[in-house]
């Protein structure tokens, strides 16, 4: 797919090669991040899920114009797939 068709879409995974990438690599854990929970990170999530990938949400790194539904979805959404700090991510890193 072109590049604008991927950026119309709000989810990493909806019209793109990435699932096909993403296992040819052997990669099962995504960690994600960005300025729209509502949007790409919600999106994303959700699909990475029924993929049966393992998620790290960057609680830290994520925002939404819409404050409300930030922390509701971080708090109440996204916990179960899993979220997790910067620092929490980091010393998970180093620990190896």
């Amino acid at each position: 797919p072109s590049t604008a068709y991927q950026r119309a879409r709000a989810g990493a995974f909806q019209g793109t090669d990435l699932d096909l990438l993403l296992r040819a690599q052997g990669r099962r854990t995504l960690v994600l991040m960005g300025v729209r929970t509502s949007g790409a990170i919600l999106f994303t999530s959700c699909w990475a899920t029924d993929l049966d990938y393992r998620l790290a949400i960057i609680t830290d790194c994520c925002a939404d114009p819409n404050e409300e539904a930030h922390r509701v979805l971080l708090d109440q959404v996204l916990a179960p797939y899993g979220t997790m700090t910067a620092a929490e991510v980091l010393a998970a890193l180093t620990a190896g």
